[in-house]
């Protein structure tokens, strides 16, 4: 072998060393594990009847989601501002519920992205008791949760 190619190979190796050492310093091999998934897009919507409270006539469509309660808890609030966007805004649905596996949820009413509550959450979808409120303010949902809360204590003092 002569000289020039054997510096091409020396240069080489070092190049592939150099890239493999900067992949191993990024903590990532090769793949982007620090990447944060939107679990709420990764799921299938689902559609189910909403009865009239006789429970004798359908009166709208309702859509959730199920998901793990790991998953659930890592959820940001860009994460539910994406999916509301894609899936809630002016969908036609009576309500939007996210159902995680322990029973908590997260519900949007009526297409309306601007609240977003948090609570726990029936077979059907709904809030059984609500203990969280977020708001949509220039884009980003904000937890109005103490706020809301003092409007309900005042309303029931009424």
């Amino acid at each position: 072998m002569n000289k020039s190619k054997k510096i091409v190979i020396s240069i080489a190796v070092v190049a592939v060393v150099v890239i493999g050492v900067f992949a191993l310093s990024r903590g990532d091999n090769g793949t982007n594990e620090n990447a944060h998934t939107n679990y709420l897009m990764t799921e299938e919507l689902q559609e189910a009847p909403v009865m009239n409270g006789f429970g004798d006539e359908e009166i709208g469509t309702y859509a959730y989601i199920k998901i793990n309660s790991g998953y659930f808890n890592m959820l940001t609030p860009d994460d539910y501002l994406e999916f509301a966007k894609a899936n809630v805004k002016d969908s036609g649905y009576l309500y939007v519920t996210i159902i995680s596996s322990d029973g908590n949820g997260a519900r949007w009413a009526a297409g309306v992205i601007d609240f977003l509550s948090f609570g726990k959450v029936d077979a059907e979808g709904q809030l059984k008791e609500q203990t969280a409120q977020w708001q949509l303010v220039n884009d980003k949902y904000e937890d109005i949760t103490e706020q809301w809360k003092a409007e309900q204590a005042e309303l029931q003092e009424k």
